[in-house]
C-alpha cells in the first residue's frame, strides 16, 4: 500500500550539540546525533531526561540555548515549526472530542487551506494506511484508546510530512494493546519508509521498534546502538541496567592478577591490564544468561532457591548466594531448595568504579 502520493521524500535529521536549559536546571546538555533517510530512531530514557525536550526542539516547538538541528543539512534551528514540514503524534492523542474522525484527520489540511479533493483524498488514504476508513463518521467517544490512537496516527501522516516524530503514543493503551500497535508501526513505518523520531521510557517499546536507539539519562546520550549493541555491549552500568526484563544482575568484585574475585564466584580472565589490578569493580549478568542446567563455558555456583516468580511460560528465580540474589530467567523450576547455577561467563559485563564499561576477555 502506497502513500497518498506515492514517494515520501526522505530527510535526515542531524542535532549538533544542542543545549537547553530552563533556569537552573540544564534538559537538554550538549546532545549530537544524525538520524538518516527513513531511520526508525528511538530516544530511549527515564522520566525526566530530557527525551521529549529533545524531540520538541527537532519539531520546532522549543528553541535551543546553543547548537543546530539540521534537516538533509539545512539548518532550520530558528525555522518556525508550521514550516519544517513534521507530522507529530503525541501522547495524549490530541483528538478533538466534538468532531468526527474525519474531520479530525482533515483539520490540519483544512488549516493550510488544500482543496475539499485534496483533503478528502488524503484523509481516505491516510485512514486507509491505519485501518480506520470505517470509522470516519464517528466521534471520538465512540472509538477504543487503540483507535484514537490509529486517528492520531492518520492525522500526522495526511500532512505528508518529511519526519514523523512520536511522544510515548502507546502508553495510554493497555499491554495488549500496546503489543498490537507497536506491531502495526513498525509495519507502517517500513512500508511508508519514513524518517521517525519516536520517544519512550518503555526498553521493550524501543528494543521492538527501533532501527537504532539512543539511550538517554541526565539530559545526556549515554549510548546509541542497534537494540543488539546496547543490549549486548551496553558501554555504562546505566545502559546496562536501563536495558533488559527481567533487570541485569550486579555484584561487587575485585580486580586480581589474571581473574576477578567476586567472593561465591571467581573469574580468570585473559587480557586485565596491570593498571586494573587491586581495583573495585562491578560485575553484570543478565537473568537469561545463568542456566540451572549445565552450559558451556560456564561457571557453576551453589545457592538456595529463595522465590520462583511464575510468568506462565517460565520462571524468574530468585537464588540467594550468601548475600547476593541472582535473578535468572528459566523454563523450570527446580524440584529442591538447594540449586547449583551455571554462570555464562562469556556474557559478564565488567564495569569500572566510574561505571563505564572494561573490554577484557574470560579466559
Amino acid at each position: 500500500m502506497g502513500f497518498c502520493r506515492g514517494e515520501i521524500d526522505m530527510v535526515s535529521v542531524e542535532l549538533q550539540n544542542i543545549v537547553k536549559k530552563y533556569r537552573n536546571v540544564t534538559a537538554v546538555d550538549n546532545v549530537s546525533f544524525k538520524v538518516d533517510h527513513g531511520e526508525f530512531f528511538v530516544l530511549l530514557g527515564p522520566s525526566g531526561c530530557g527525551k521529549t525536550t529533545t524531540l520538541r526542539i527537532i519539531a520546532g516547538l522549543e528553541t535551543p540555548d546553543s547548537g543546530r538541528v539540521l534537516f538533509d543539512g539545512r539548518d532550520v534551528t530558528n525555522v518556525p515549526a508550521k514550516n519544517r514540514n513534521i507530522g507529530m503524534v503525541f501522547q495524549s492523542y490530541a483528538v478533538w472530542p466534538h468532531m468526527k474522525v474525519y474531520d479530525n484527520i482533515a483539520l490540519p489540511l483544512q488549516i493550510k487551506k488544500l482543496s475539499r479533493e485534496e483533503i478528502e483524498k488524503r484523509v481516505k488514504a491516510a485512514a486507509q494506511m491505519v485501518n480506520i476508513a470505517h470509522l470516519l463518521d464517528r466521534y471520538p467517544f465512540q472509538l477504543s484508546g487503540g483507535e484514537k490512537q490509529r486517528v492520531a496516527v492518520a492525522r500526522a501522516l495526511a500532512f505528508e510530512p518529511n519526519i514523523l516524530l512520536m511522544d510515548e503514543p502507546l502508553s495510554n493503551l493497555d499491554a495488549l494493546l500496546r503489543v498490537q500497535a507497536r506491531a502495526e508501526l513498525v509495519k507502517l513505518q517500513k512500508e511508508l519508509k519514513i524518517t521517525t523520531i519516536y520517544v519512550t521510557h518503555d526498553q521493550t517499546e524501543a528494543m521492538v521498534l527501533a532501527d537504532r536507539v539512543a539511550v538517554m539519562n541526565k539530559g545526556r546520550i549515554m549510548q546509541i546502538g542497534t537494540p543488539d549493541e546496547i543490549y549486548n555491549r551496553p558501554v555504562n552500568r546505566f545502559v546496562a541496567h536501563f536495558i533488559g526484563t527481567p533487570p541485569i544482575n550486579f555484584f561487587a568484585g575485585t580486580v586480581e592478577e589474571g581473574y576477578i574475585n567476586a567472593g561465591f564466584l571467581v573469574i580468570p580472565f585473559k587480557n586485565i591490564p596491570p593498571g586494573l589490578v587491586g581495583k573495585k569493580v562491578t560485575i553484570g549478568i543478565r537473568p537469561n544468561d545463568i542456566s540451572i542446567s549445565p552450559i558451556e563455558q560456564s561457571i557453576p555456583v551453589k545457592g538456595k532457591l529463595v522465590v520462583a516468580e511464575n510468568l506462565g511460560s517460565e520462571f524468574i528465580l530468585h537464588v540467594a548466594i550468601g548475600d547476593v540474589v541472582l535473578r535468572v530467567l528459566s523454563k523450570n523450576k527446580p524440584a529442591k531448595e538447594e540449586v547449583t547455577l551455571y554462570v555464562d561467563k562469556t556474557k559478564l559485563h565488567i564495569f569500572s568504579e566510574e561505571e563505564t564499561r572494561i573490554n577484557i576477555l574470560p579466559a
